[in-house]
C-alpha cells in the first residue's frame, strides 16, 4: 500500500462514466477488479471472467514498456 493512496478505491464514478464505451461485460470486469484490489477476498471472483483466466502471468522482473 502506498501512503498516499486511498484505500479503499471508490471507482464506481468513474466506471459509470466509462460504462457506454466498455459495454456492461467489461464494465463488470472493472467493477470486480477493483474489488480485488479493495479486498483480497474477492479475487476468487475474477475467475469467473474469460478476461482474467486468458491472461498470461508476467514475472515481476519484466520492465514495463515505455
Amino acid at each position: 500500500m502506498a501512503s498516499d493512496v486511498a484505500v479503499p478505491w471508490d471507482s464506481a464514478y468513474c466506471i459509470g462514466f466509462l460504462k457506454p464505451k466498455l459495454g456492461e461485460h467489461h464494465a463488470e470486469f472493472l467493477t470486480a477488479l477493483v474489488a480485488a484490489l479493495n479486498h483480497g477476498a474477492q479475487l476468487p471472483t475474477l475467475y469467473s471472467f474469460t478476461e482474467w483466466g486468458n491472461e498470461a502471468p508476467v514475472p515481476l522482473d519484466v520492465e514495463w514498456p515505455d
